[in-house]
């Protein structure tokens, strides 16, 4: 989806999406739109392992909590001040802004 420059991503039932890319590691990417999520959608992502928000303008922080089988989160470059990750979780990679 990061090709696509994404500014709503709303979900309104439970998904099986393992992975979400909506950034990009390039500086270049560092896009205009802001990707709004509501505090529920990753609730509806219960098997969501990976996301990428890499140079990502947000209008919320990631509340990854619901995702127990949460993985990977790649948020380098984003402007995301916290995140909510699961507890007792299986992480094995964290990407953090530098403010963080």
């Amino acid at each position: 989806m990061s090709g696509m420059f994404p500014s709503t991503f709303n979900v309104q039932r439970k998904l099986k999406l393992r992975r979400l890319h909506f950034g990009n590691a390039s500086a270049q990417y560092r896009s205009s739109t802001v990707l709004s999520m509501g505090p529920g959608d990753f609730a509806n992502l219960p098997l969501l392992e990976y996301l990428n928000i890499r140079n990502k303008k947000m209008t919320m922080a990631p509340e990854l909590g619901d995702c127990h089988y949460f993985q990977t989160l790649l948020a380098s470059g984003s402007d995301i001040t916290e995140v909510t990750l699961p507890v007792g979780g299986n992480l094995k990679r964290l990407e953090l802004p530098e403010h963080i």
